[in-house]
């Protein structure tokens, strides 16, 4: 997690910034595989090419954008999706990913995209 947005979160809401983890590298690369299991891709290439072959298969949710009055739990149970408690932030190539809890992300989605 970048300090800037820690910063800005903190002086925003006089509150201290959400708990979340970083993951050790190793913990990262397991991510990385179970992400590639279960789409059926290769884990064995970079993480780069990891992100570009998810990234080939996203598609977009018209209904809903991130830009304008957004709300993450409801737009997932709209597309069947039930998110477990923690959610992993990709922020860079799979070098930092953070795992924050569900209602967190959920409540500070803005703050954090």
């Amino acid at each position: 997690m970048e300090g800037f947005k820690i910063t800005l979160f903190e002086q925003k809401y006089a509150a201290p910034f959400p708990s979340y983890r970083s993951l050790p590298p190793a913990e990262s690369k397991a991510l990385q595989a179970r992400l590639a299991n279960h789409f059926g891709l290769t884990a064995s290439g970079t993480a780069g090419e990891l992100e570009r072959a998810l990234a080939s298969r996203q598609t977009y949710y018209q209904e809903a954008n991130a830009e304008q009055d957004f709300a993450l739990l409801p737009t997932l149970n709209t597309l069947g999706i039930a998110p477990l408690t923690e959610l992993f932030i990709n922020w860079a190539r799979f070098e930092e990913v953070d795992a924050f809890q569900t209602a967190d992300v959920a409540r500070y989605f803005d703050d954090l995209w």
